[in-house]
């Protein structure tokens, strides 16, 4: 009985990690990216109902929306008060505010938008792969892997257009892809579905040219027909916004965008640092297939998406660019896989193979823990509601994040970031803002750090205003987006001040 044991145990285990068709190796590729992705959805729930700003452009976002759902214009003039600027294309604003009229017009509301096509776009990218590779574990493994990286599940609990725009790219790619009886259908709804993606935020518009120019090396007609409808939806609705919004909306979009300065070595360095470590597996696998396979969709969309990392030299780039560059690159890298192979593969030479890719399946997914998350919510909030108690219900003030403004039923007055942009190129005057500040219109100015950016503010700032109130933790936290892009801790948060009637004179 004993050498019966000790002879069959052996040759269990050797059939248990060696027969053709076991799990175990596709368990242990998933496992990860599957874990990732359900810390993910823990914090999702914890998160999406802060009453403060979870990211810096969330609570104008916010504002836009409230706009839209109020009946008022988002594309309007900054030369005076209100100086906040339509920051992207509509679409997301006028979803938000649709669902404003059938729910409640809250944060929450956008955040929980923004995670249904997070998670929309997942199936969207199982989707593509399912129908190219016929195989369905690799196509499960790319919708956890779109889940899982940190550089998109950061943005999947934000009140942004990122997952929305996100989801239209990866849905025209389906389409795209997709057999239909008439050509001229498939061609005209991908079309039609990356122009959505255009107007979701702008930025989206690398899947467009990939379809294009892959499309050339197959069908040119089909690839300039393409290339037209695209063209007219984009066209028309440019112009009609243009019109209904006398101007601003292409000033907004276009022109003002195009003032930002093209400066942020260091950040654009290090965001592409990361990102290529973090992802270097699949790295390895996309340029080898881009090179078996040039003229495919997958590898044009790869190498247009590589222009996604110019945008991060924009003054205020950050890693939220690079969202169309981890698409294309887990499209390439999985068709790139000969996953007929994976069960057959001698175990020997797979596990330590995988052994490094599971490591960097860890990076690819590195984050704060949701226990983590929880305790900076909590302080965070603590912070939120001593910062509103100190403001008088109603005041006049201006504030870095408009929920303050909005639980305090104050009216938000300013984007300082994009302002100072604005103003530092020389394209409006900041002379009616300061003179306002200086004549008392604002009581209260709640300032994180994005005031500095507005040239000259915070002089005026501390000539007639006092600080009441320092927005700081009693101890180091790790905030909301700690990642590999950002592993540092949180103390202060920022500063509250009020003005002081004849302070410039009290000083000089």
């Amino acid at each position: 009985m004993k050498f019966f044991l000790m002879s069959t145990i052996p040759a269990f285990l050797h059939k248990f990690f060696l027969r053709d068709n076991f799990p175990f190796r596709k368990l242990f590729i998933i496992t990860l990216p599957l874990l990732a992705t359900v810390v993910v959805i823990w914090k999702f729930f914890i998160v999406f109902q802060a009453p403060f700003r979870l990211d810096y452009a969330e609570g104008f976002i916010f504002t836009n929306t409230m706009s839209i759902f109020r009946g008022m214009p988002i594309y309007h003039s900054v030369e005076s008060a209100p100086y906040i600027f339509g920051f992207y294309t509509p679409l997301f604003n006028y979803i938000g505010a649709l669902f404003f009229k059938l729910f409640c017009p809250s944060i929450l509301v956008l955040r929980v938008i923004s995670f249904i096509f997070y998670l929309a776009t997942g199936v969207s990218v199982g989707y593509i792969i399912k129908l190219v590779t016929k195989n369905l574990f690799a196509a499960v493994l790319s919708a956890f892997l779109f889940y899982s990286a940190f550089i998109v599940s950061q943005w999947s609990s934000i009140a942004r257009p990122d997952m929305l725009g996100i989801f239209f790219i990866s849905f025209g790619i389906a389409v795209g892809m997709t057999k239909f009886k008439k050509n001229t259908t498939r061609i005209i709804l991908a079309a039609f579905i990356f122009s959505l993606a255009f107007f979701s935020k702008q930025s989206f518009v690398f899947a467009p040219l990939a379809f294009f120019l892959s499309s050339l090396f197959q069908n040119k007609k089909e690839a300039w027909s393409f290339a037209g409808a695209y063209a007219f939806f984009v066209v028309v609705c440019v112009g009609l916004l243009h019109i209904w919004t006398h101007g601003e909306f292409t000033r907004q979009i276009f022109v003002y965008t195009s003032l930002v300065p093209y400066g942020n070595l260091y950040t654009a360095f290090r965001i592409a640092a990361i990102t290529g470590i973090s992802a270097l597996p699949l790295l390895i696998i996309a340029i080898k297939k881009f090179f078996q396979d040039p003229k495919s969709f997958f590898s044009i969309y790869f190498l247009c998406s590589l222009l996604t990392f110019c945008m991060l030299l924009r003054d205020g780039g950050i890693q939220n660019y690079l969202l169309e560059f981890i698409l294309a690159l887990i499209l390439l890298a999985i068709v790139g896989v000969r996953w007929e192979k994976i069960c057959t593969y001698p175990a020997r030479r797979l596990y330590p193979l995988l052994v490094p890719v599971i490591f960097f399946f860890f990076l690819w997914s590195y984050t704060s823990f949701p226990w983590e998350t929880k305790i900076y919510v909590t302080e965070r909030q603590d912070v939120f509601q001593k910062e509103i108690s100190m403001i008088k219900n109603g005041s006049k003030i201006l504030v870095e994040d408009p929920l303050v403004a909005y639980a305090t039923h104050s009216t938000v007055e300013l984007d300082p970031y994009t302002y100072g942009q604005i103003a530092d190129s020389g394209s409006i005057s900041k002379n009616k803002l300061f003179t306002d500040v200086r004549n008392a219109k604002y009581t209260y100015i709640d300032d994180y750090g994005a005031f500095d950016r507005v040239p000259g503010f915070m002089d005026v700032v501390n000539e007639n205003f006092r600080t009441i109130l320092l927005l700081s933790f009693l101890k180091p936290i790790k905030p909301f987006d700690y990642s590999l892009y950002n592993r540092n801790t949180v103390t202060d948060t920022g500063t509250l001040y009020m003005y002081v009637p004849g302070k410039a004179a009290v000083d000089d």
